[in-house]
């Protein structure tokens, strides 16, 4: 016979009907506590990467966690509104909170969207109490929470976290939201300046025990999500990375109650006029790829400086991007070391050094002559190759007073794009070698080319790859192999037929930018 009174879970009706259970429940269980409390927040069933987010959240054995979702995943609502109240009222019982994001505008709104269910949330209240201010009025910066003496407090990216206390107690949790945006990510400086801002001001201003919980976007590959991430993978810092776009790596939608099929999906991109490269960064994850740029971070082939070179030396020389100005505004001066080796017929331009500095005319004069000494010898100093284009003639004529052998080089009539699409193909193929470690500036610059304040070390590197590769056979050497190898038919000059620029959805195709090369050259 069966046994009609075996014990079984209570249902979700049983939990919101009996108080003290949902609380207890609600107390020990993030997901318990939004589901019961929050269900308006809730307009499709959760997902395995929710339940994740969630209970990776509650696991104080996690100091860093960083989560990254598609937009409109539910990220921001789950972790940065409604995780900071249960990890007030639960067992966790954390007495400080700050939730840090890139505008005070943005954190406001966060903050708002928290007291309002402190003062609208009837079930809430009712478990929980209608939770009040101390003494004055409430802010836009900060709420008390007098039941449980607990603080949630908002900071943005531009203001100083150091001495953060509510009494005693520095933040136990801090919440880090949408710090960066595609304009605040493009300058090095800008990302320079908030990773450092991060980890010499923020990280510290947090207790001894504290967690950090960082919902973002990998919107570029050096922005500071990207960087803590790297750091993650690499065992540098302790942490979980969690990553969820929109479909998975087989086009599956991730999650299945909102878009069921692979083909609601592509609605959501249509119906919203999505462009490409913003459905790439915000919904698939993907750092940010303009639809013009020229280089990818994949294109990148790094050498270690300490290993031996492999092939004969061919020849070493200096190429220089002038700056136009000696004025605080002006561009800087880009200079690149190169050397060239021969192997099995094919040219390798190895980048020795990058100097991208503020130097104009005696100060460029002596620069460059300890430079090139230092880089060859006082007997035999590098030759230097200068771009002719708004450069003062005299800094030539003191540069060979120095003895330093120094040429004009004359771009012709070809824009700084032109010049850089013409030696993508040799970038991505291999043919030129960044040195670990130390081309960052340069690898930047071309990864943002057109979308960055500065362009001198691209100017300076397209100048020295032109001058390498130059030969009488050609515009460029390429191995027939190499192109082979990359689904370019080699014949009619090593091109697809019918030559035409790449397509806007397929930036740094190296097809398409070989094709553009040759249209733009005239051929190699």
């Amino acid at each position: 016979m069966q046994n009609n009174n075996q014990d079984q879970s209570p249902s979700m009706d049983d939990i919101i009907r009996d108080q003290k259970l949902r609380m207890a429940m609600a107390r020990k269980s993030l997901p318990a506590f939004v589901n019961i409390y929050f269900g308006e927040h809730i307009r499709y069933p959760f997902d395995q990467f929710h339940m994740r987010w969630m209970e990776r959240a509650q696991d104080r054995s996690i100091t860093t966690l960083m989560v990254s979702g598609f937009r409109n995943s539910g990220k921001s609502t789950l972790l940065s509104q409604l995780f900071p109240l249960w990890a007030v009222i639960s067992d966790m019982q954390i007495k400080s909170i700050l939730i840090v994001t890139q505008t005070t505008q943005k954190a406001e709104q966060i903050l708002r969207n928290i007291r309002m269910e402190f003062e609208t949330n009837s079930l809430f209240i009712k478990d929980f109490g209608r939770f009040k201010e101390e003494p004055g009025p409430w802010n836009s910066h900060k709420i008390y929470i007098k039941k449980y003496k607990a603080w949630i407090q908002i900071l943005s990216t531009d203001q100083n976290p150091r001495g953060l206390k509510d009494g005693h107690f520095r933040p136990e949790l801090i919440i880090m939201d949408d710090m960066e945006s595609l304009d605040t990510v493009r300058a090095q400086k800008s990302r320079d300046d908030l990773y450092n801002w991060h980890k010499s001001e923020l990280v510290p201003a947090g207790a001894d025990n504290a967690r950090y919980i960082f919902v973002g976007t990998p919107i570029h590959p050096d922005s500071l999500f990207s960087r803590l991430k790297k750091e993650i993978e690499t065992g540098e810092m302790g942490g979980v990375c969690d990553i969820t776009p929109i479909v998975d790596d087989f086009g599956n939608p991730t999650w299945s109650a909102r878009y069921p099929t692979k083909e609601s999906v592509e609605q959501e991109k249509f119906a919203k006029g999505i462009p490409d490269y913003i459905w790439n960064v915000e919904y698939m994850l993907k750092t940010s790829v303009g639809e013009d740029q020229i280089i990818l971070s994949e294109h990148i082939h790094y050498y270690d400086p300490a290993e031996p070179r492999k092939g004969t030396l061919v020849k070493r020389f200096i190429s220089v991007d002038p700056a136009g100005k000696a004025n605080p505004n002006s561009d800087y001066t880009g200079i690149v070391v190169l050397s060239v080796y021969s192997l099995s017929g094919r040219k390798f331009v190895y980048v020795d050094a990058v100097y991208n500095e503020k130097k104009w005319h005696d100060d460029l004069v002596a620069r460059l002559t300890s430079i090139a000494v230092s880089h060859g010898t006082p007997n035999h100093p590098l030759k230097i190759y200068i771009e002719s284009v708004n450069f003062e003639p005299n800094i030539v004529v003191l540069l060979k007073q120095n003895k330093i052998p120094t040429e004009v080089y004359s771009p012709g009539n070809k824009g700084k794009d032109e010049r850089l699409i013409s030696i993508a193909v040799l970038i991505e193929l291999g043919y030129v070698l960044f040195p670990k470690d130390s081309s960052k500036v340069l690898v930047d610059q071309l990864l943002n080319f057109g979308r960055s304040g500065h362009d001198d070390l691209v100017d300076a590197l397209t100048q020295g790859v032109i001058i390498a590769n130059k030969s009488q056979s050609g515009f460029l050497d390429i191995a027939e192999e190499d192109l082979l190898r990359n689904g370019i038919d080699p014949s009619s000059g090593g091109v697809l037929p019918n030559p035409k620029p790449p397509k806007p959805n397929t930036p740094g195709s190296l097809g398409g930018w070989v094709n553009l090369a040759w249209s733009q050259s005239g051929g190699w």
